[in-house]
C-alpha cells in the first residue's frame, strides 16, 4: 500500500495522519492518526534550556570544588617547605593570630615561619579578581577598572607598600574598626548607576607576595629557598586556562572549523551576499537584478558603515521609487561592516583602520578573539603598531560580533572572490568557486529502511561531537544546539519509525512546522514581544470601532487594519489603490468598499493577510478572477495602470509585488518550490 505520512511538529507535541494514496498519488482513505507529547527541554519560566538551568549550579560547585582543592595544595605546600606546622592542632592555634597584622608586622619586623605562612595562606584566602578578556566584558568590566584603580590611588595617597597595608592600618589603629573596615568587593546601587567602591586585583596580590618574601628572605636564609617560593607562587597565582568552546564545521569543507563572523573577510562576504540577493521593483513592474554598478555602490557604502537605510540605499542609485526585495516594515535596513564600525570608532582605533591592509586586518582581529591576558595583548598592539597605551587599551575592549558563520576561512575567501566578480547569487558563487552545491553534499543517494539518528544525515551541520568511535552516537557525532529542535527530531524518529514497522515506508511526507520550534529563548522573547503588540494593536482597533459605533467584530477589525496600511507614507491620503477614491473611516464600513484578494484567491487558494487589501466595490467587480496587471495594465476606462502602480507601491512589500506582471508565475513557483520541499 502507498500512503502519505503527514507531521505537525510543535515544541511540545507531534501530530501526524497517516493517509492513503491512489493510483494517481491523490489522498484516498485515512488509515491512522495521533498525537505524541514530550517536553521541549526549556524552563517554562524563562524558555532557556534546561542545560541552562543545570550549567549555573554545576558552575558553583566547581568553583568552590577548585577553591577547596587549591586551599589544601597551599596547605601541604606551606607544610612541605617549613612554612606550617605539620600537626593539626598546632594549625589551628595559629588561627588566632590575625593575619591582617602579620601582612603588615611582616613588611619590618621579623616573624617566624610560621607566622610568614599564615599570613600567605591569608594571601590564598583573598587573592584577588584576574581578568580574562575573553569573557570578561562590557560594562561590569569597566566597573571593575575602575574600582581597581581606585584602589592604587588610595594606596599612594596613603603610602600603603602592599593592600594589606592599605587594609590592615585602621584594624590595628582601632581594633573595633575591624567589622567595619571593607575587605570585599561589593556591587553597590543598580543599572547605570551601580558601581564598586573597591575591587582587589589578583597583581594587588601577587606584588604583596613578592614583597613578603624580599623582607622575610634576609631573616630565613635557607628556609625561604628559591622552590619553595616558585612553588607557593604558582598555587597562589593560578587561574584556570579558559576551555575551548566545541565549533562547527565549514558546510562546505568540513575538515576546516567555521571562520569567526568578526573577521573582516567573514563581514565582506555577507555583505556582499546580501547585495547580490537584492532586486528592485519599481510598482506595477517585473523585479530585476542590480546591475554591477548599483551593486558596487550599495556594497562599498555598506562596507563604510555599521549599517544603512534602505532608503539611503535606494537615493544612493537614484531609484527612489523603487522598492528593494528583503525591505519591509520590520526590516528597514541592512547591516553593514561591523568589525569595521567598532574599530574605526575614534575611541578605538580610530579612522587608520580602513587603511590597514585585509591581511593585516585579519591577523589583528585573530588576535583580539583569541588572546586571552590584556596585557599581552596591548604590549603587542603598542609594539607592532605604535599604538598610545589608552588606545590600545580599548582596542583590547572592543565589543566584536559574536559567534561563528556557516564557513570555513578558506570557503569564505574563494566565495567572497566569486561574489565580487559579479553580480552572482551565494549558489551560483558556491559552484563557481568550484564547490559541490548543498544538496549534493547533504544527500548521497543512500536510502535508509528506518530514520537514523539526525546526525548521521546532517553531520555538516552540527557541532559538539567528540569523533571517538567508543563514544555513543549523539555524542560521538554532536547535536544541534537549539534543545527544543533536538527533541523534536529524535521523537519525529521514534514516531516515523514506528509507522514504518505497522504500515511500511511511506510514498510521501509532509512535514508543517510550529514557527517558535526553531527560536532561542530570545527569538521565543521577541515572538512573545510581537503577539502583544499585536494584540494591544487589536485592543486599540477595538476601541477605535466603539468610538464610531462600529461592531467589534472581526471583519471590522480586518477592514481597520487593511485601512491602516493603505497608505504608510501618508496616513491622511488612504484610497483605493485602482481607483484612487479617497476611503475615509466612515466610508471604511459601507457597503462601497471590500476586502479584495489581490491574486485570485481561486487559482492560489490563498487567504492571507498578505493577499488582502481595501478597494471599491465596483473595481472589484471589474478586477473579477484576474491579478490587477491582468485587469488594470492597458488602462480600461475609469482607470489609470500607471497611477495604480504607484498607489501599489505604497503598500507594503509583501502586498506591492503582487500587483507585478510576474507576480502569478513568482507565486506558483513559490508555491512549487514549497510542495517540493515539503512532498519527499
Amino acid at each position: 500500500m502507498e500512503w502519505r505520512l503527514g507531521l505537525d511538529v510543535g515544541t511540545n507535541s507531534l501530530g501526524w495522519a497517516a493517509i492513503s494514496l491512489s493510483e494517481s498519488a491523490e489522498p484516498a482513505d485515512l488509515i491512522d492518526t495521533g498525537v505524541r507529547v514530550f517536553s521541549d527541554g526549556r524552563d517554562p519560566k524563562d524558555k532557556q534550556s534546561l542545560a541552562a538551568d543545570r550549567r549555573e549550579p554545576r558552575g558553583a560547585r566547581r568553583n568552590r570544588d577548585r577553591y577547596l582543592q587549591r586551599k589544601t595544595e597551599f596547605m601541604l605546600r606551606l607544610i612541605a617547605h617549613g612554612l606550617m606546622p605539620p600537626d593539626e592542632k598546632a594549625r589551628k592555634q595559629l588561627e588566632k593570630d590575625d593575619p591582617w597584622t602579620l601582612r603588615v608586622r611582616g613588611l619590618d619586623k621579623r616573624l617566624s615561619p610560621h607566622e610568614l605562612g599564615r599570613a600567605l595562606f591569608h594571601l590564598q584566602q583573598h587573592r584577588g579578581f584576574k581578568s580574562n578578556r575573553k569573557t570578561d566584558k562590557g560594562d561590569d568590566k569597566g566597573k571593575i577598572k575602575i574600582a581597581a584603580a581606585r584602589v592604587d590611588e588610595r594606596m599612594k595617597a596613603e603610602d600603603a607598600r602592599t593592600l594589606g597595608e592599605l587594609l590592615a592600618r585602621p584594624r590595628i589603629d582601632d581594633p573595633n574598626a575591624a567589622a567595619t573596615t571593607n575587605v570585599r568587593a561589593r556591587l553597590r546601587g543598580t543599572g547605570a548607576k551601580a558601581f564598586y567602591d573597591f575591587y582587589p586585583t589578583r597583581a594587588m596580590i601577587a606584588d604583596e607576595f613578592d614583597t613578603l618574601w624580599e623582607k622575610r628572605g634576609s631573616f630565613h636564609g635557607d628556609v625561604l629557598m628559591q622552590t619553595a617560593r616558585s612553588s607557593l607562587r604558582s598555587t597562589l597565582l593560578y587561574q584556570r586556562p579558559l576551555k575551548e568552546q566545541a565549533i562547527g564545521k565549514c558546510t562546505l569543507a568540513p575538515k576546516e572549523d567555521r571562520a569567526p563572523k568578526a573577521l573582516p573577510s567573514a563581514q565582506r562576504r555577507r555583505i556582499y551576499e546580501e547585495v547580490n540577493n537584492l532586486r528592485l521593483r519599481l510598482p506595477g513592474q517585473a523585479a530585476r537584478d542590480l546591475t554591477l554598478e548599483e551593486r558596487d555602490k550599495i556594497a562599498n557604502k555598506l562596507l563604510s558603515v555599521g549599517k544603512s537605510a534602505f532608503e539611503s540605499l535606494r537615493n544612493l542609485i537614484d531609484q527612489q521609487d523603487a522598492r528593494f526585495n528583503t525591505e519591509s516594515a520590520k526590516r528597514k535596513h541592512l547591516d553593514g561592516d561591523k568589525t569595521a564600525a567598532v574599530m574605526a570608532n575614534e575611541k578605538c582605533w580610530g579612522k587608520s583602520w580602513r587603511d590597514i591592509p585585509a591581511h593585516e586586518q585579519e591577523r589583528i582581529v585573530e588576535r583580539l578573539l583569541h588572546e586571552e591576558d590584556d596585557v599581552e595583548l596591548i604590549g603587542w598592539l603598542r609594539t607592532e603598531f605604535g599604538l598610545a597605551k589608552k588606545r590600545a587599551e580599548a582596542v583590547s575592549n572592543a565589543l566584536l560580533p559574536l559567534g561563528h558563520g556557516r564557513l570555513g576561512k578558506t570557503a569564505t575567501r574563494e566565495i567572497l572572490a566569486e561574489l565580487e566578480r559579479n553580480v552572482v547569487t551565494y549558489d551560483q558563487a558556491v559552484a563557481a568557486a568550484g564547490y559541490p552545491s548543498h544538496s549534493d553534499l547533504d544527500f548521497d543517494g543512500e536510502v535508509f529502511t528506518t530514520l537514523p539518528y539526525y546526525g548521521v544525515v546532517l553531520e555538516r551541520h552540527i557541532a559538539f561531537g567528540t569523533g571517538k568511535p567508543h563514544h555513543k552516537q549523539e555524542r560521538r557525532l554532536g547535536k544541534v544546539a537549539n534543545p527544543s529542535v533536538h527533541v523534536a527530531l529524535n521523537q519525529i524518529r521514534k514516531v516515523v519509525n514506528t509507522l514504518i514497522k505497522r504500515h511500511g515506508p511511506p510514498k510521501q511526507i509532509v512535514v508543517e512546522l510550529a514557527r517558535d520550534l526553531p527560536l532561542s529563548a530570545k527569538g521565543k522573547s521577541e515572538l512573545e514581544k510581537q503577539q502583544s503588540e499585536n494584540q494591544n494593536a487589536n485592543s486599540k482597533r477595538s476601541e477605535n470601532l466603539s468610538a464610531h459605533g462600529q461592531r467589534n467584530s472581526y471583519d471590522n477589525r480586518l477592514r481597520l487594519r487593511l485601512w491602516e496600511e493603505l497608505n504608510l507614507n501618508d496616513p491622511l491620503n488612504r484610497c483605493c489603490p485602482y481607483t484612487g477614491e479617497q476611503i475615509g473611516i466612515e466610508r471604511l464600513f459601507s457597503d462601497e468598499v471590500e476586502i479584495d484578494h489581490i491574486l485570485p484567491r481561486s487559482k492560489t487558494l490563498d487567504d492571507s493577510f498578505a493577499n488582502k487589501t481595501l478597494c471599491m466595490r465596483q473595481a472589484n467587480r471589474f478586477k473579477e478572477n484576474r491579478t490587477p496587471f491582468r485587469a488594470f495594465s492597458e488602462s480600461p476606462a475609469g482607470y489609470d495602470w500607471q497611477k495604480i502602480a504607484e498607489r501599489a507601491g505604497n503598500l507594503p512589500n509583501n502586498k506591492s509585488w503582487r500587483f507585478g506582471p510576474d507576480a502569478m508565475e513568482r507565486y506558483e513557483d513559490k508555491e512549487r518550490d514549497f510542495l517540493d520541499r515539503q512532498l519527499g
